[in-house]
C-alpha cells in the first residue's frame, strides 16, 4: 500500500499554464528536465487508477499498481516512440502491472463475477462515505458496485470508455484490442448495467472511482521520492501530513 509522504514534504502543483503535449513533455524529461515528470503524474493519475482498479477491484492494490507503473514507465521513457499515443502506452503499462499484481494475490478469496444481468444487479448496496454528500455517494456507490460486478472484459472497457471517456480508438490502443471489439464490449456492458442506470451513469459517471485531492498528491509525492527526481518549480499549495 502506498505510504503517506513523510511529514513536512510538500507536494508541488503544476501551473495551469502547463499545457504542453505529452510528447513535448517526454522530450524535455529525456533532455534532463526530470522535474516535469510531475506533470505526467498529475495528468494521468485518475486514468491509471481507474484502469488498475477495474482489474483489481481494490483501491489500495490499484494505487500500488499505478505507482509501479509510473516507476516502470519512467525507466522506459527512452523506449517510447513519440507519436501522440503516450496515454495509451502509459495505460498499457498500468494494466500490465495490475495483472501482475492480481496474479500475485490469486490465493486470496475473490468474489465471483456475475455473468447474468439479474445476478449482476443483485444486492446493490450503496457505499457510505461521510466525506461526501449522502445522496451523491449513494448514487456513485450504486454505479461502482454494478461496474465491479461486470465480467472483466466488459468492465475494463466500460471504465475506460464510459467513465474515463476515452475515445474508441484510444481505448482500443490502451487495451491492445480492435476498435470493433471495444464497441461490442461497451455495448454489452451497458446492457448488463441495464438501461435504467444509463441516465445516472451519464450524470455521475465522471465521479466514480475518483482519484484526486490528497490521494493524487500522495501518489505524486511517493513516485517523485522513489525516482529521486526534483520537484517542479511550482508554488506549493498543499502540505501533506
Amino acid at each position: 500500500m502506498i505510504p503517506d509522504p513523510q511529514p513536512g514534504i510538500t507536494a508541488s502543483r503544476p501551473s495551469d499554464r502547463e499545457h504542453s503535449s505529452d510528447d513535448a513533455i517526454v522530450q524535455r524529461i529525456r533532455a534532463g528536465e526530470t522535474h516535469l515528470y510531475e506533470v505526467i503524474l498529475r495528468r494521468y493519475n485518475q486514468r491509471l487508477f481507474r484502469s488498475a482498479r477495474s482489474l483489481l477491484g481494490d483501491d489500495a492494490l490499484a494505487q500500488d499498481a499505478v505507482q509501479e507503473a509510473y516507476v516502470a514507465a519512467y525507466l522506459r521513457l527512452d523506449s517510447y516512440m513519440a507519436n501522440g499515443t503516450f496515454g495509451a502506452w502509459l495505460t498499457q503499462i498500468a494494466i500490465n502491472e495490475a495483472r501482475m499484481s492480481r496474479r500475485k494475490t490469486r490465493r486470496r478469496t475473490e468474489t465471483p463475477i456475475a455473468e447474468a444481468p439479474d445476478e449482476l444487479l443483485a444486492d446493490r448496496r450503496p457505499r457510505n462515505d461521510p466525506a461526501q454528500e449522502a445522496a451523491n455517494r449513494q448514487l456513485v456507490g450504486l454505479i461502482e458496485g454494478a461496474v465491479d460486478r461486470l465480467p472483466e472484459a466488459y468492465r475494463v472497457v466500460f471504465v475506460l470508455r464510459g467513465i474515463q471517456q476515452l475515445s474508441v480508438a484510444e481505448t482500443a490502443a490502451s487495451l491492445g484490442i480492435p476498435p470493433a471489439t471495444v464497441k461490442t464490449r461497451f455495448h454489452r456492458a451497458r446492457n448488463l448495467l441495464q438501461l435504467a442506470l444509463a441516465p445516472d451513469i451519464q450524470a455521475a459517471g465522471l465521479q466514480a472511482f475518483e482519484f484526486a485531492g490528497r490521494r493524487c498528491d500522495r501518489m505524486v509525492a511517493t513516485v517523485i521520492q522513489r525516482l529521486g527526481v526534483p520537484w517542479g518549480p511550482w508554488d506549493s499549495t498543499a502540505k501533506l501530513q
